[in-house]
């Protein structure tokens, strides 16, 4: 892959000195080339001892991309600034995110993308923050090229062209009269933009771009893959409600992911708080062993995601009401919490 150095100054187009941007500072940095891997041959497992054969050399890092409340308010990139001035505040970087992550889920309408999609890029975006800071990668770009990411992730690929135009669009909605197309500046410079930042997004990720999804587990745990029969005796009360408790479940995790709350918790967890949610909108109580079995997380963590998730909600009141997270999220009670989870 060839190296190049984009400067910020070259991708930011503007019209009659408008321009999304609010900051512009900072390079992206090339990758180092990575030597091609030699194809391994599978051992039969009869023939297999482990004495002939050297202990591994290589250490690969890995890491769970989950940190602590503490280390996402005080040690993020735009928290850390070098430049004193340019250091962001906890509730105004949680603000960008959100406008980042409304922004990334309204192109996915947009192109006729899938949530499936929107999440994974979501997670894509608010992991890149945790290695750059926000005044150096403006939030529509990041998003832009999360989602460029994450449709060849999920199999659901649309041309490169077709995502230029809707996020340029939608980057400049109400800025710029001119019809951005193949023949418009614009067009050419987001190309190069989300052409180069998709390298230096695939490297901060570490290249780890399948993450679980939420959506997808969720489907699973409820099971909606058999239409229940109402007038069957035998089918249960819950069972008649999962497919209302999924959708409140899915239209939550889109609303939730404007906070960063994959970056404090499994996904797992956001599945249980989400499928809590959507219990106690539809009257029911979870199976008993819904949470410890099918989604390996307990009360206790589902209830901390919740209270942290109201948190970093109340942070967003300054927005327009449309960023909201609150309006959607019920107020629930510990007592009631757990009764629905049904762990009393």
């Amino acid at each position: 892959m060839a190296s190049s150095s984009i400067h910020r100054t070259d991708r930011s187009p503007t019209r009659n000195g408008q321009s999304y941007r609010e900051r512009d500072s900072g390079t992206v940095t090339p990758m180092t080339p990575r030597t091609p891997k030699t194809p391994m041959t599978s051992v039969p497992t009869s023939e297999y001892n482990a004495e002939n054969y050297w202990d591994g050399v290589i250490d690969i890092p890995s890491t769970s991309w989950i940190f602590t409340m503490d280390e996402l308010k005080n040690k993020t990139p735009s928290r850390r600034h070098r430049d004193e001035q340019k250091r962001l505040k906890f509730a105004d970087e949680l603000q960008k995110r959100c406008k980042g992550i409304f922004y990334l889920f309204n192109c996915c309408r947009q192109l006729r993308l899938s949530r499936s999609v929107a999440l994974t890029a979501a997670c894509y975006f608010h992991r890149f923050y945790m290695r750059r800071d926000m005044l150096s990668f403006h939030y529509f770009e990041i998003a832009a090229a999360a989602l460029f990411i994450a449709c060849k992730a999920e199999e659901c690929r649309r041309r490169l062209g077709d995502i230029v135009k809707i996020c340029s669009k939608l980057a400049f909605q109400g800025k710029v009269t001119e019809i951005i197309d193949e023949d418009s500046k614009i067009y050419w410079k987001w190309k190069d933009l989300l052409t180069n930042l998709e390298e230096l997004l695939l490297e901060e990720l570490c290249f780890e771009v399948t993450p679980d999804n939420p959506y997808k587990i969720c489907s699973e745990v409820l099971d909606l893959q058999t239409e229940p029969n109402p007038e069957d005796d035998k089918v249960d009360e819950w069972k008649l409600k999962t497919r209302g408790i999924f959708g409140h479940c899915a239209n939550f995790l889109e609303c939730s992911a404007r906070v960063p709350l994959v970056l404090l918790h499994d996904v797992r967890v956001l599945c249980g708080l989400g499928i809590i949610i959507g219990a106690h909108k539809e009257d029911a109580i979870l199976p008993a062993n819904l949470l410890n079995g099918d989604l390996q997380c307990n009360t206790d963590e589902v209830w901390k995601c919740y209270q942290e998730l109201v948190e970093m909600g109340r942070m967003l009141a300054p927005l327009d009401p449309h960023f909201h997270v609150l309006t959607t999220v019920p107020k629930i009670a510990r007592d009631e919490f757990v009764r629905v989870a049904h762990a009393a």
